[in-house]
């Protein structure tokens, strides 16, 4: 698997996110406390949280289910950090 992966200097935000080639779309892999309506609070503690694989998924970018599980944990390394107060 080919996994390019890169945060933005918001840090709460990839600015390069693809998997063999394919652009990815986060919520493929894992689902977030942030981004909403009440991004100020949300600031306070950042975390994103693994979802199940399915099938779709592991098809659309052609990988296995332990190189999903890798790619979502590396979301989890990079996007899971608490308060940057970037956004304060």
């Amino acid at each position: 698997m080919e996994l390019k992966i890169k945060v933005m200097n918001k840090l709460c935000t990839l600015e390069t996110f693809e998997i063999n080639g394919i652009d990815a779309w986060l919520p493929d892999f894992v689902y977030s406390n942030f981004g909403g309506a009440s991004k100020r609070s949300q600031c306070k503690n950042k975390r994103v949280f693994p979802l199940p694989y399915t099938d779709s998924v592991l098809s659309r970018y052609n990988i296995t289910v332990d190189e999903y599980n890798q790619v979502v944990a590396k979301c989890i390394e990079l996007l899971s950090f608490g308060s940057c107060n970037y956004c304060q």
